[in-house]
């Protein structure tokens, strides 16, 4: 609702000339993708969703949806829906989709906070 003496303006994503941006276009080596996998997992470490949906972005960066689902031994859309913040996937399907795309799970001791 507008005030007396204001005018409502309604700006678009077109006015703004706003494209979309999708990080597959951006993760071009193995080690930008390692560091893109491991922000994402320190920065929602208790969301899950949020890894998978990063890990299909992955490989939809590498354009290996193809030779992933066949290696992981699903179909490429249910690896699609597995790859997205609302899958599911077993452990066993991460970990075929990581081997695929030459990528393994560590696990290391938490850093401690800086005081």
């Amino acid at each position: 609702m507008t005030k007396p003496n204001e005018i409502e303006i309604e700006i678009t994503d077109d006015d703004l000339n706003v494209s979309d941006f999708d990080i597959a276009e951006y993760l071009t080596t193995p080690e930008e993708t390692a560091e893109y996998l491991k922000i994402v997992l320190h920065d929602h470490p208790a969301d899950t969703g949020y890894f998978l949906a990063a890990l299909g972005n992955v490989v939809r960066a590498q354009k290996m949806m193809g030779e992933v689902a066949s290696q992981s031994g699903k179909g490429r859309t249910s690896l699609y829906k597995s790859l997205s913040k609302e899958g599911k996937p077993a452990f066993e399907t991460i970990e075929a989709v990581l081997s695929t795309l030459g990528l393994e799970l560590t696990v290391q001791t938490k850093q401690p906070l800086a005081a």
